[in-house]
């Protein structure tokens, strides 16, 4: 009896809010529970939408969603503090997303030409999580008609491509946002590594790209190349550098203004664009035993809440190692399991994130397709399992989109 009456209170606090929320969703369609608190509702006869959250009742009003209701499939949420978020709603074919306080929704229509990645200013976008694919496409954006373009490298929604052999430009597929830059005074890619320090268009941005000789009885040149915001043309170094260390093929990471370069070892090079140096670090020591070339594993480095993670990834179907930077002691410690994270690797880029779902937790994706069934295009996902140590589907029989890179979205225009 005792349990019982102590146990009253807590039903009678529990009603309150109940009957409370029923009220408020009276005429009202719920769309989607996002995150296992914000309910995403419609008033049919209006077309008002807001966010409602089920733990403090709060309402966040979002604008009217004119499209017709059957229409919407899938809905999504970028972050669980809202008003700090982007809301997206999508049929498949359709994509609509709006933040609160927007006077309407933007849509990106799927304009499907066949193509994979890039042409006549078309991105084509593919989601691992959902596997769907999108198509962006923008007047703005930089045709490529009469010359090849390349992928390089990804940051805050922007992605930096090379157009033929002396041209970069940095482009926001998602906001139409774009920034030529200078004519690089190399001929193509000839960079092991890439990146930017911040969004393109901001006034402290810089962008580096590094590449070392691999001539093994000469390998003591390396050639930076640096570009600062509102520079007129691009800095161009070479740097005596007699040690053992090579640079491999990935891009750089801009980490407490300094930009980190992974050798083919697992060791580290550091570029400081404030006194324009290199220096080579004699910690944390290598992760890989002898000394390979570079092309015999995958291996990328990248940034996540201030922590370095090195990704080593062979080219068959053997396992893929994680590691993270103890900074204290400049050891390498080895990952073995992802727990509420998801990364993301492909030819050049490596991203790291919260996992958005959480079946897609402890997996690392890779820039590769699977077929559902034989004949058919391919569309699933492709994902290698740290619990398991196993690819998802089979590592072998996928397509491989080699232009390809992973991006987080940002629907920001700056």
């Amino acid at each position: 009896m005792a349990s019982a009456g102590k146990s009253s209170p807590i039903a009678l606090e529990l009603s309150r809010p109940l009957l409370m929320i029923d009220n408020m969703l009276q005429g009202r369609r719920c769309l989607a529970c996002l995150e296992g608190e914000w309910l995403f509702m419609l008033e049919e006869d209006t077309s008002q939408c807001f966010l409602l959250s089920l733990s403090s009742l709060r309402k966040i009003q979002l604008p009217p969603l004119l499209t017709p209701v059957e229409l919407r499939s899938r809905c999504a949420i970028s972050s669980p503090t809202p008003p700090e978020c982007i809301v997206f709603s999508t049929n498949g074919d359709y994509l609509v997303y709006c933040r609160p306080g927007d006077e309407e929704w933007w849509g990106l229509p799927d304009e499907t030409d066949g193509t994979y990645v890039l042409i006549n200013g078309t991105f084509k976008l593919f989601d691992p999580i959902v596997e769907k694919e999108y198509t962006l496409k923008s007047s703005r954006l930089v045709p490529c008609n009469d010359y090849f373009q390349m992928l390089l490298f990804a940051k805050h929604g922007w992605v930096l491509v090379l157009r033929g052999n002396k041209y970069m430009y940095a482009a926001n597929p998602f906001t139409g946002d774009m920034l030529e830059l200078l004519e690089i005074p190399c001929l193509g890619n000839q960079f092991d590594g890439i990146s930017f320090s911040s969004a393109p268009k901001s006034p402290d941005c810089i962008v580096c790209a590094i590449e070392k000789t691999r001539n093994p009885s000469s390998n003591d040149r390396l050639y930076v190349m640096v570009w600062h915001a509102g520079d007129e043309h691009w800095t161009r170094l070479e740097i005596e550098d007699y040690t053992q260390f090579r640079t491999a093929y990935n891009n750089l990471v801009f980490y407490h203004d300094e930009f980190y370069c992974m050798g083919t070892r697992g060791n580290l090079g550091i570029f400081k664009p404030h006194n324009m140096t290199w220096i080579v670090l004699d910690k944390p020591i290598a992760i890989l035993d002898g000394d390979p070339w570079p092309g015999e594993k995958y291996c990328h480095l990248l940034e996540f809440r201030d922590n370095l993670i090195a990704v080593f990834r062979p080219h068959d179907d053997g396992p893929i190692d994680l590691y993270r930077l103890d900074m204290s002691q400049m050891v390498w410690n080895k990952i073995e399991s992802l727990d509420n994270e998801v990364v993301f690797v492909d030819h050049w880029n490596a991203v790291m994130m919260l996992a958005p779902r959480d079946t897609c937790c402890n997996r690392i994706y890779l820039p590769k397709l699977g077929r559902d069934v034989e004949g058919q295009e391919p569309t699933s996902s492709v994902f290698y399992d740290l619990k398991s140590r196993k690819y998802y589907p089979s590592y072998f029989n996928l397509t491989e989109r080699m232009n390809s890179i992973w991006v987080k979205p940002n629907f920001r225009c700056q």
